[in-house]
Order: structure tokens, then sequence, then C-alpha cells
């Protein structure tokens, strides 16, 4: 069998190192393969992991790769031939970092969410094991439901995003989610998000309150309303509301977080029971011109909405709140509103 010498392990890093070996003496018979193999347990054999570095004799360099870290490994030269196999002596080596561990998981929000569908996401960072990742689901923080992550399984030591869409849920109900990870080291579980579905009847009108204090106390974000969900959404959040409300230092406004134009003023009234009895009969509408912003709102108008997808909503203005607090120019409105979803401008009447 051929003699040969192990080398060095140099520039060890988390998941690589370098080694190779030196063939001092092929024995008469021609060297068919060499390399190095590793294990973490002493005296590796080619039945482990290895290299295959060319052939015959003399000084060869290996890349050992797809290590863990945190890790002690052996590892050993080799060299075969009609004989048999030779191996070096055996030299030991840790990589840096830390060593696998169950999966690291964290639960992300929604990216979309419909009257009975939603699609929840995740980040998992397997911890070098090969990880089976999924979503628990369901109405209570008891979940219930379990549905197989896109992509199911994962590995390595780097964060990877998963999702998954839910379908067949019920409409304007309140739903807990969590990532879930598993790998041969345990199980890991996210933390508990939340999300409500679309409301089931649109065929309604609903009366809500939004106003321009910074969400999070952030210099840019407040808090908005959407519309086919019939709740209230950040402009930080995924998905993004359909209108805020703020001050241009001399009137109240409404827009939107992308200033499309999407506001058309149809009407404005000289009392609340008008407004309101216009409001309750406008059944189909007519609009020549869109705004980038509803400028100026006021209790009593009437107005026009159109989102980024096509679909309606009527608006009716039933106040208007603007005034200095707490250091910034505050501006609320509470308006009453009816969502047309089949992208018409037709609503039911009352």
């Amino acid at each position: 069998m051929p003699i040969i010498v192990t080398t060095e392990i140099t520039s060890i890093t988390e998941t690589t190192a370098k080694s190779g070996g030196s063939i001092t003496s092929d024995e008469g018979e021609s060297v068919l393969s060499r390399g190095v193999c590793w294990s973490i347990n002493p005296n590796p054999t080619i039945n482990d992991t290895k290299t295959i570095d060319g052939v015959g004799g003399g000084i060869f360099e290996s890349n050992i790769t797809n290590l863990y870290g945190g890790t002690s490994y052996f590892i050993r030269a080799y060299a075969t031939n009609s004989y048999g196999t030779g191996y070096g002596m055996a030299l030991s080596f840790k990589t840096i970092g830390e060593p696998p561990s169950s999966p690291v998981v964290k639960t992300e929000n929604i990216t979309s969410l419909g009257q009975y569908n939603s699609t929840i996401n995740g980040i998992v960072n397997a911890k070098y094991y090969p990880a089976t990742v999924s979503f628990e689901y369901g109405t209570t923080k008891s979940y219930g439901y379990n549905i197989p992550a896109n992509p199911t399984m994962v590995e390595g030591n780097r964060n990877i995003a998963v999702s998954a869409t839910l379908s067949g849920l019920f409409a304007e109900t309140v739903y807990h989610y969590r990532v879930k990870a598993v790998n041969s080291l345990g199980t890991s579980y996210g933390n508990n998000l939340i999300f409500k579905t679309f409301i089931s009847n649109y065929n309604i009108s609903r009366i809500d309150t939004i106003n321009n204090t910074r969400y999070l106390g952030q210099t840019y974000y407040v808090i908005g309303f959407l519309f086919p969900a019939g709740q209230k959404f950040s402009t930080l959040s995924s998905p993004k509301p359909d209108i805020i409300v703020d001050s241009n230092g001399n009137d109240v406004l409404f827009m939107t977080d992308n200033l499309q134009n999407s506001f058309n003023k149809y009407g404005e009234y000289s009392d609340a029971i008008t407004a309101k009895n216009a409001y309750d009969n406008l059944t189909l509408a007519t609009v020549n011109k869109w705004e980038g912003q509803a400028l100026q709102i006021k209790a009593n108008q009437i107005w026009i909405f159109r989102d980024g997808t096509g679909k309606y909503t009527k608006i009716r203005v039933i106040s208007v709140v603007k005034e200095p607090r707490a250091g910034q120019d505050y501006a609320e409105c509470t308006f009453e509103w009816m969502h047309q979803p089949n992208g018409t401008l037709s609503f039911p009447s009352k």
C-alpha cells in the first residue's frame, strides 16, 4: 500500500478547511486515487466523507467543504493502489462558529390576505442539520391545523424565507399562526402572529375612524384603512392600507401610500342628514376625473375611492378633527364606507 503523510490543516472557517497529503512511496504500484477523508470520529476511512484529488504520487492539496460550525473533526490523507489504501496520521481540528443545534425560527407577517385565504411567512435557520418546516394555524393559540411550508426542507447555517398559502378559511375571522421547524437536535416554534380575513358581506355600510398618529414613533408610517379587509393596517405592514389621513398644515386630506390618482369628490352637502341621504341613495356613480389626494376633506362630503386593482369604495365624511396634539399637527377623520369588490361603480341601495 502507498505510504502517505497528512498535510497540516489550514484556512479553517465555519464550514471549510484545507489539508492534503504527500505520497512518499507507491510501493511499486501506481496510485489510482488520493485525497483526504474526515469524520467526527477518530481514524476516518474512505468510507467516510472524502475528497478525490487526482492520481499518482507527490504532493496534493485538498479542499474540505460542507462542514458544520463549532465542530471537532478528524482528518487523514489517503492513497489507493492495487495493493490497497494507505493512510497518513489522523489530525484533528475544530471549525469556528457555533455548533449545530435545533433550528432558529421567526414567524413573519402575512404578504397576502383575502376573504378565505392568506399567505403566511417565516424565517428558518436549520443550524446545519436538515430541518422539516411547517406552519401551525387556527382560530386560537392551540392552532389545530398544520400545513407544510415552501420550501419544506431547509439545511445549512443561513436564514431562509419560507411561506405557505392557506385556503378554505372563514371570512371575517381572526387566525393565529406560527412557523415550526424540526431537525435531529430538536423542534423550534416561532412567535405567534394573527391576521383577520376579509369581511364576508360587502353590501353594508361601516363607520370607522383613522388618524395620523405615527406608527411605533416612526417619522413616516401611520395607521390607515384597507377597505376589502375592513381593518386598519400601518403603511409599514403588508398588506398596506388603501387610504391614510394626514394634514398638510392647512387642511386635512385623504391620500394613498403611493400617491396614485384614486379620489373623486362626488358631492358636498349642507348638513349630515342631507349627506346621509345622498350616500344611501348613491347606487351608481359617474366619475370624470381622479385626483391624487382627497384634499380639504370636511364633514358631509362624499368621496369615491379607486384602489390599485380597479375596485371602488364610496365614503361619507362624518367628522374631521385638526388640532395641535403632542407636538404634531394631529388629523383625524370618522367616515362611513361601502366597498364594491366587483370592479363597478354600482352600490346597493339602503
